[in-house]
């Protein structure tokens, strides 16, 4: 727990708080530049993830010989989905 985190849950946890309104934001502000400042590395390991992932399965759509199979859950509504790589079109 850094020294921030506990320098407020001191002043909170008090019987009387005795901090103020303009006190409590600027608590939350520097709460919220120290989660983003922590949290900032896995945020980009989460999207360079995400975008190997789209990456791997539009290769996976591009290299396939679709075999599509029509579907209808309405009379009118249509829409067909390859079997092999499940890329609905």
């Amino acid at each position: 727990m850094s020294e921030l985190v506990k320098k407020i849950n001191n002043s909170i946890d008090s019987k009387i708080c005795n901090l103020d309104l303009n006190e409590l934001d600027k608590h939350e502000s520097s709460l919220i530049e120290e989660y983003n400042r922590i949290t900032e590395e896995y945020r980009v390991l989460f999207k360079r993830i995400s975008c190997e992932k789209k990456r791997i399965t539009q290769n996976i759509i591009d290299n396939c010989s679709h075999n599509y199979i029509r579907y209808s859950e309405y009379h009118n509504e249509r829409y067909f989905i390859c079997d092999k790589c499940g890329h609905e079109k």
